[in-house]
Parts: C-alpha cells; structure tokens; sequence
C-alpha cells in the first residue's frame, strides 16, 4: 500500500470529519439561538449524506485506505475540541 495515499486518506478523514463536526456545531448554535428546531434533522441528513458519499467514493482506494479515513474522521472531534474548546458552559450542559 502506498504510503502517499494513506496519508491522503488519514487527511481527507480529517476533512469529512471536520466538515460534520463543523456543521453540527453551527447547527446546534442557529437552533440555540433561533429556536428552530426543525433545523436538526434537516441537518443531519445533509451531514450523514455528505458522510456517506465521502465514504462510499474512498471505496475506490482499497478497504485499508477506508479505515485509515475512518480513523481521521474520528481524530477530527479531538483536534476540533481542542481548537474550538468545549465552551463556557460545557460543564453545565452534562449535568
């Protein structure tokens, strides 16, 4: 297996992931701040499907390549945290 491509695949991984992650964030911020709640599933969707797709094209570059993106997918909510924080009032929102 190419090395080039591993990497390739560990970053586009890191890219869907953030794209979701990103688009979770904003969402959940607009429903806060809006009170439309019908935004959450509609977002979803587009987010899965996005998901989805991504996934399905890295098919194209072998099974090891896909889980490779997979584990950048996951990576991509401890960067995020730890760039964008767990905001002010993290802790009040588990309790």
């Amino acid at each position: 297996m190419n090395v080039g491509l591993l990497a390739l695949s560990f970053v586009a991984g890191l890219a869907i992931g953030a794209a979701y992650l990103l688009g979770l964030w904003w969402t959940v911020r607009r429903v806060t701040r809006t009170g439309n709640a019908r935004l959450l599933p509609l977002s979803f969707v587009a987010r899965a499907a996005l998901v989805l797709l991504a996934f399905y094209g890295m098919l194209r570059s072998g099974p090891v390549a896909l889980v490779v993106a997979l584990l950048g997918f996951l990576s991509a909510r401890w960067l995020l945290t730890r760039l964008i924080g767990r905001g002010e009032d993290a802790d009040d929102a588990v309790a």
